[in-house]
């Protein structure tokens, strides 16, 4: 069956992509208001380690949970939770209350995250565009 945009292997990934910069962003934005928080630690997700797990699944070699199912199968979730880390960086230095967010690390990586998201929305835009102008 042809996908609506075109091509489903792209699509996806761009799809998957943007999914986990939004999910990112609002990782990367709880950490900042947790800035004060004693005891809280820094949240991130392994960006790349699901982009590769969607790869694999779409080449036919899927990485799957230790229950057998898959990580990324068709028509399910990605269940982020599943790539959820701590930032256990060893440059970052735990403050006295056992909180380890760096105020500046954390802008730094929303903005790189923003940069991702932006860019694959404006993929998605032209190939949507472009599909447009095939059905004129």
């Amino acid at each position: 069956m042809l996908d609506p945009l075109g091509n489903e292997r792209k699509y996806g990934l761009l799809k998957t992509a943007m999914d986990v910069g939004a999910l990112r962003q609002q990782l990367f934005a709880g950490n900042i208001a947790n800035v004060d928080t004693p005891g809280y630690k820094a949240k991130d997700l392994d960006f790349h380690a699901i982009m590769r797990d969607y790869e694999d699944q779409v080449e036919m070699t899927p990485k799957a949970r230790p229950d057998g199912t898959p990580y990324l199968g068709r028509g399910q979730i990605i269940q982020y939770g599943d790539y959820q880390i701590e930032d256990e960086d060893s440059n970052i230095t735990m403050r006295v209350d056992g909180n380890n967010v760096d105020m500046d690390k954390e802008m730094a990586k929303l903005a790189h995250n923003s940069g991702r998201f932006t860019l694959a929305t404006q993929l998605m835009n032209r190939k949507a565009k472009l599909l447009t102008e095939l059905m004129r």
